[in-house]
């Protein structure tokens, strides 16, 4: 009879060891999923250089067109 007793109660152990692996296991697989989530915002989300940098691009363009524009229209005809 104490030999049945004996392996009963390392089952209960190994059982409550079950859960517990189960249950970090579980926190573990939250946070991964967090962790990945956070990794996707940052990589699809556009950041401040690049909102600066077609900015930047845009104004650039708009000058050289007002350039061009300015001295091609500035030109008088010459009367004769």
């Amino acid at each position: 009879m104490g030999r049945k007793e004996v392996s009963s109660g390392t089952l209960n152990v190994d059982q409550y060891r079950k859960k517990i692996g189960k249950q970090d296991w579980k926190k573990a697989k939250k946070d991964v999923k967090a962790t990945k989530q956070q990794k996707d915002m940052k990589e699809s989300a556009m950041g401040i250089k690049d909102v600066a940098l077609i900015v930047t691009a845009f104004a650039f363009m708009l000058g050289v067109i007002y350039i061009f524009l300015y001295m091609y229209l500035d030109q008088q005809p010459s009367a004769k």
